[in-house]
């Protein structure tokens, strides 16, 4: 772990590592290894993204809080109280009906109860949850109809229109370089089985 680290400190993050950016990049390397995932790929490709949408993990929310947009503006929930659904978490999670969807999706995966649409700060302030939305969003098409497996599969691997998992073209190439530096940083994980029993990483808090 500590060689990847070490690596995109230098490639990614001029230099310097502090806990609040280490821990997205663990939280989302104990995703994928949650998932039995083994294309590295597609995490370096989503974190990539994550590395992006919150400007290298400096911004846990929407700089803006949804200002002018319909999504930003305050819905009333069941509870009585007013709640907005602006980007949060490593994707920037938007729009009450994906809290929704990623509600039920992370409660039945985590076998807890996740209410994302009564807490949707719960986003940022629990890092499993945010690593799940990652992966679940990108990997099932929920955000735009187009999938990580749509462009990274196989022998197929397009970093640069793999944005329309997000955002159409917007920064397309920029996030593409971002994903190749990552993915020659995770070369040096031996993620998977090993010895016979499945790896876990530790999990900073800060």
């Amino acid at each position: 772990m500590n060689s990847f680290l070490e690596e995109v400190k230098d490639t990614l993050f001029y230099g310097s590592l502090p806990d609040f950016q280490k821990v997205p990049l663990v939280m989302m390397i104990e995703e994928f290894d949650r998932r039995g995932w083994s294309d590295k790929r597609k995490l370096a490709y989503i974190m990539a993204t994550t590395y992006h949408e919150t400007d290298r993990y400096k911004a846990s929310s929407e700089y803006s809080k949804g200002k002018g947009r319909d999504y930003g503006a305050p819905l009333l929930t069941i509870r009585g109280v007013y709640k907005a659904y602006y980007g949060r978490g490593w994707v920037q999670l938007t729009w009450l009906q994906n809290y929704a969807k990623l509600s039920v999706a992370a409660s039945q995966a985590l076998g807890r109860s996740v209410d994302l649409v009564n807490d949707p700060d719960l986003v940022i302030e629990d890092d499993e949850v945010n690593a799940f939305i990652a992966f679940e969003g990108m990997s099932t098409g929920l955000f735009t109809g187009k999938k990580l497996s749509d462009y990274i599969d196989g022998p197929k691997c397009d970093y640069v229109n793999a944005r329309r998992i997000i955002n159409g073209t917007d920064r397309a190439a920029d996030i593409a370089e971002v994903a190749k530096k990552f993915e020659s940083a995770l070369e040096q994980l031996d993620l998977g089985e090993k010895d016979g029993t499945k790896q876990r990483y530790f999990r900073l808090r800060v």
